[in-house]
C-alpha cells in the first residue's frame, strides 16, 4: 500500500485531473464559490509543490477535502481502520480545508459546470487487503452521501461500475462554507494542537471543534487543545474558499506572522489571488508553477 497518491509524482498534470478542474473553472473565474473539485486540485498542487521543494517533505500536508469529509462523516472506529493516519501524523502541520458538517444534511443543489468525474480518488490511500473493497470516490459523490453510515454502503453507492446506478448525478451543498482547521500532530503540551481559521468569524467553529474532537478520539490525543484564531475576513458570501486557499499558502511558509497575514490578505489581495489562481490552473500543464500563488500575487500587487 502506498502512503499517499501524492507519492506518484506530479499527479496534478496527469490526464483527466486538470480537465475536471477546467470543467469547474468557471466557478473560480466568474466569482462563484469554490467547489470541492478546485479545492482538491489545489491541495494536490500544494502537496506536489512541497514534495519537490527543498526541505518540504514531511513538514506540511494538505489533506484533500473529501478526506476531511470522510473523517467528519464516519465513526472513529471506521475511520481509523480505513485512513492511513500514520502517514498524516508524520508531518509537522496538517492543513484540513473543511465545510460545515451541517451542510451534509442538505444536498439538493447541483454543482455548476460539472461534466465529468473528479479523477482524484479521495480514498486512494485507504488500507485494504482487497482492492475491490477500496471505494473509488469523487468529491462530488461524497458530498451527496447524507444517509450512509457504513463504509460498505459508501462503497456500494459510488463504485463507478455500479450497474444499478451507472450514471450517478452528484450534488453539492446548500449554504456551503469553507474554513481551515490546522492540526499539529507533534505540538508540545503547552501549545494548541488544533487551530481554526474562518473568514466568516465563527461560522464553522462548532464543526471545526467536532472534527478536532474526532481526531483526538481516534488516536487518543491528550493534547487536543483547540483555538479559534483571528483570520482575514471576507466581505461577500462567495470568497470563503479563496480565503482558505490563501491562508493555507501563507501559513505553510516558514515562520508566518499572524498579524502580517491579517494585513496582507485583504479583499483587494483576494481579488488578485483569485485571478492568479485561475491563471495557474489554466496553464498548469504547459507551464507548471515554480512558486506559490501567493508569491506571484505579492509581486503583482500594487496595494501591498
Amino acid at each position: 500500500m502506498t502512503n499517499s497518491f501524492y507519492e506518484r509524482g506530479p499527479l496534478v498534470a496527469e490526464i483527466g485531473s486538470l480537465q475536471v478542474c477546467h470543467d469547474s473553472f468557471a466557478t473560480l473565474d466568474d466569482f462563484q464559490p469554490v467547489d470541492t473539485t478546485i479545492m482538491d486540485f489545489f491541495c494536490a498542487h500544494l502537496n506536489s509543490f512541497y514534495d519537490n521543494a527543498e526541505n518540504g517533505q514531511n513538514r506540511v500536508y494538505f489533506m484533500p477535502p473529501d478526506h476531511v469529509q470522510l473523517i467528519q462523516r464516519y465513526s472513529p472506529s471506521l475511520i481509523k481502520d480505513h485512513i492511513n493516519f500514520d502517514f498524516i501524523q508524520s508531518h509537522q502541520i496538517v492543513f484540513m480545508p473543511m465545510i460545515s458538517s451541517s451542510s451534509f444534511s442538505s444536498c439538493s443543489s447541483s454543482f455548476s459546470n460539472l461534466s465529468s468525474y473528479n479523477t482524484f480518488s479521495s480514498c486512494d490511500d485507504l488500507s485494504s487487503n482487497n482492492t475491490s473493497d477500496v471505494p473509488f470516490s469523487t468529491s462530488q459523490s461524497i458530498s451527496s452521501l447524507s444517509n450512509l453510515n457504513t463504509i460498505e454502503h459508501f462503497n456500494n453507492s459510488i463504485l463507478l461500475n455500479n450497474s444499478e446506478n451507472p450514471n450517478p448525478v452528484f450534488h453539492g451543498f446548500n449554504n456551503l462554507h469553507w474554513s481551515l482547521l490546522i492540526w499539529k500532530p507533534h505540538a508540545r503540551s503547552s501549545g494548541f494542537m488544533f487551530s481554526h481559521y474562518d473568514s466568516a468569524g465563527n461560522r464553522n467553529k462548532e464543526s471545526a471543534k467536532n472534527l478536532a474532537h474526532k481526531i483526538s478520539m481516534i488516536y487518543k490525543l491528550r493534547n487536543g487543545r483547540f483555538i479559534n484564531c483571528k483570520a482575514p475576513l471576507q466581505r461577500n458570501n462567495y470568497d470563503c474558499g479563496i480565503y482558505v486557499m490563501a491562508i493555507m499558502e501563507y501559513l505553510s511558509r516558514p515562520r508566518p506572522g499572524i498579524a502580517e497575514m491579517i494585513n496582507i490578505i485583504t479583499p483587494q489581495f483576494i481579488s488578485l489571488y483569485r485571478k492568479c489562481t485561475a491563471d495557474m490552473i489554466q496553464t498548469y500543464n504547459t507551464n507548471p508553477p515554480h512558486e506559490l500563488v501567493m508569491e506571484t500575487v505579492l509581486k503583482r500587487s500594487d496595494t501591498i
